[in-house]
């Protein structure tokens, strides 16, 4: 299960650690792998993908390729399962208020800060598994 969010901040300005009372997560997306979802597989593809892209807030005038950046956390997530799903069946876009309604053994949340920060978590079978950066992320799915 991979979940996309963005975070937002009740006193505007300064964004806060995650799990900060004054920080809300806004979930945008939920997909659901049928299988595999451990870090060496799954968790090594997300980390990939989220290692090649740098967030920014409007484009401009220059074209860039999918993979390179991503205008937000809603353009990360519509990239995100463009990647993730290559054929019919396997990757499914899920109920975000209804995760537990699906049989997972791993979870990933990717928060994405406002500021253009990357929050990656990992939790297996209910407990933290890892909580970091992007880069954190890919040597813990290469150390697995």
């Amino acid at each position: 299960m991979t979940f996309v969010a963005e975070t937002e901040n009740k006193r505007g300005g300064r964004i806060r650690e995650v799990g900060d009372p004054e920080t809300r997560q806004k979930a945008l997306s939920a997909s659901y792998l049928q299988c595999d979802g451990y870090p060496s597989g799954w968790g090594a593809d997300l980390a990939e993908f989220l290692n090649g892209i740098e967030m920014v807030n409007g484009l401009g005038a220059t074209p860039y390729a999918v993979g390179e950046r991503a205008n937000g956390a809603g353009c990360l997530a519509a990239q995100w399962i463009a990647k993730a799903k290559t054929k019919v069946g396997g990757v499914y876009m899920v109920p975000v208020d209804d995760p537990n309604g699906w049989e997972t053994d791993y979870a990933y949340r990717v928060i994405v800060h406002h500021a253009g920060g990357i929050r990656v978590t990992c939790h297996c079978c209910g407990d933290l598994e890892f909580d970091g950066t992007v880069a954190q992320f890919v040597e813990f799915c290469e150390g697995r």
